[in-house]
């Protein structure tokens, strides 16, 4: 499927090098399968495979829509490489992009994530919409730039919780909970609980902190948090075995008790 440019597209938008025309849906930016390939330089059909793949994760009127009438089809300029009218169409949101890109984590994805969601979908159309000098523009930048941020770790998070309900087994290798990870650095069992808060606590802050923000999430059966396991294993390096030696000793007694000797002892030992 290939797509003419309609006589009232504006001006191509350059993406990390790569010229793309805006397709835009009753207001709002689109994007085809075609376009997410080139911007990405992924191989050709790689996009709606992926999509096809994980096709009941995607919400229809949401993430993406489909179009299967001709009269709109050819007024977005989509035309078969044979001639004629495709039969149908899909076009993917911003949150549907963001959804289909996630699993990207290579260098030219995060670039192309980030100039996508600047000049394609958001921060353009917004600061064009009325005259603002250079500074307002970087500021509603920036906000928008948090709202998307906010909106894909929310999709993370789903996707997340979805993947362990589907199959529980799956947080067995990819996510640890604060007890597994006491339980692998050999945490006396005494008095736990107050270490197990703590160090929940510091991995959901550190987690929230982090650059980027990891996905922690609940486990939908038994409702405990659960931590991705590298990144959980980078904090007890950082910071977890610290805590738990220090709880070890507590409980076994053996804190450090510094004695000091009178000056009378001293002297008595010296008339003797």
């Amino acid at each position: 499927m290939t797509r003419r440019k309609p006589a009232n597209t504006p001006t191509n938008i350059q993406i990390s090098g790569v010229d793309i025309s805006r397709i835009e849906y009753r207001g709002e930016p689109v994007v085809t399968f075609a376009m997410v390939d080139e911007v990405h330089q992924r191989p050709d059909g790689t996009a709606g495979r992926t999509f096809r793949e994980n096709r009941t994760r995607f919400v229809e009127g949401e993430d993406f829509v489909s179009l299967d009438q001709p009269d709109e089809i050819r007024r977005l300029g989509f035309t078969r490489p044979q001639g004629g009218t495709p039969a149908s169409v899909i076009l993917l949101t911003r949150r549907g992009y963001l959804k289909l890109v996630k699993p990207l984590t290579d260098d030219r994805a995060w670039a192309v994530q980030g100039e996508m969601i600047d000049r394609y979908f958001l921060v353009e159309q917004i600061v064009g919409a009325v005259p603002l000098d250079a500074e307002a523009r970087k500021t509603i930048g920036g906000i928008v730039k948090s709202v998307v941020h906010s909106e894909l770790q929310a999709i993370v998070a789903h996707e997340v919780e979805t993947a362990l309900a589907a199959d529980p087994r799956r947080a067995v290798l990819a996510y640890v909970s604060v007890r597994q990870l006491l339980d692998e650095a050999k945490a006396l069992t005494k008095g736990r609980r107050s270490l197990n808060r703590r160090v929940g606590n510091e991995l959901r802050t550190r987690a929230v902190l982090a650059p980027p923000t990891q996905p922690v999430s609940k486990c939908p059966h038994s409702g405990v948090w659960l931590f991705p396991r590298d990144f959980a294993a980078q904090f007890m390096v950082d910071r977890g075995m610290e805590m738990v030696r220090t709880h070890n000793d507590r409980v076994r007694g053996q804190g450090v008790l510094k004695l000091v000797r009178s000056e009378k002892h001293e002297d008595d030992k010296k008339g003797r």
